[in-house]
């Protein structure tokens, strides 16, 4: 896959007909992952599964949330991989989401 502007990953996961996605150009300081059907399109958090953009149905959500509670160290990692972002990178990524999933 091409990194750069715009890159985005192969569809990694596909919850009630919405893709999931993970973009290269979009670095962020939170681990997220892109959730998109046609023009609608949202940004979760990949600890805390907080909606950060966007909107979803609200049974959508709850289907990501549940996915990615249940894949978190493999979505931490393909986000990590769409950075393309070090091995060592993924274990400050999973703290860092760990902390703000934590608050202050």
């Amino acid at each position: 896959m091409a990194r750069g502007r715009g890159a985005v990953s192969p569809r990694w996961a596909t919850v009630a007909g919405y893709g999931l996605y993970f973009y290269a150009a979009e670095r962020h300081e939170r681990p997220h992952v892109g959730v998109r059907r046609g023009a609608e399109h949202a940004t979760v958090d990949l600890v805390s599964g907080e909606l950060l953009a966007g909107a979803l149905p609200p049974r959508v959500l709850k289907a990501v949330r549940a996915l990615l509670a249940e894949h978190r160290e493999e979505a931490l990692r393909a986000f990590a991989a769409t950075l393309d972002v070090s091995k060592e990178s993924i274990d400050t990524l999973w703290s860092a989401g760990l902390a703000q999933a934590a608050g202050p």
